[in-house]
């Protein structure tokens, strides 16, 4: 009887720790906007960022700059928006799109971690658009 109380109060035990192992890690700073592209068949990227591109059936693109490195605390990432560190910058000539982010250009350390190498950017871009860069997964 005494083992059968032990495994149910081990269970409970076990249970919310496994949960937590298991959760996914949420990112420090998530920014998010989005662009029309209407009469555009091929967007650019000219940065060098890691790049994930997932497809959808609406007619805009979505761009979502993502920092998840736990070095950093939100208020120092959120610090930077103002100084245009994530900035997006983009022209349209013809049916090319070209999306850049200058602000990456610039090597910045905060407590002695680069904040340029946690930089991700994930595009939700419409079907029918061609993407001309070679796109790095994320590890």
């Amino acid at each position: 009887m005494k083992t059968i109380y032990t495994a149910i109060i081990s269970t409970f035990l076990l249970l919310p720790g496994w949960s937590l192992l298991s959760a996914q890690v949420e990112p420090v700073l998530s920014l998010v906007t989005s662009l029309n592209i209407n009469g555009v068949s091929t967007l650019q990227f000219d940065g060098d960022t890691q790049l994930e591109v997932q497809y959808w059936n609406n007619e805009y693109l979505q761009i979502e700059i993502i920092v998840d490195d736990p070095h950093f605390t939100k208020a120092q990432l959120k610090s930077l928006i103002p100084l245009g560190f994530f900035r997006l910058e983009h022209e349209q000539s013809g049916g090319q799109f070209v999306l850049k982010m200058p602000g990456l250009e610039r090597k910045l350390t905060i407590n002695g971690q680069e904040v340029n190498s946690f930089v991700k950017l994930r595009l939700t871009a419409p079907r029918n658009l061609t993407i001309d860069k070679p796109l790095n997964p994320w590890q």
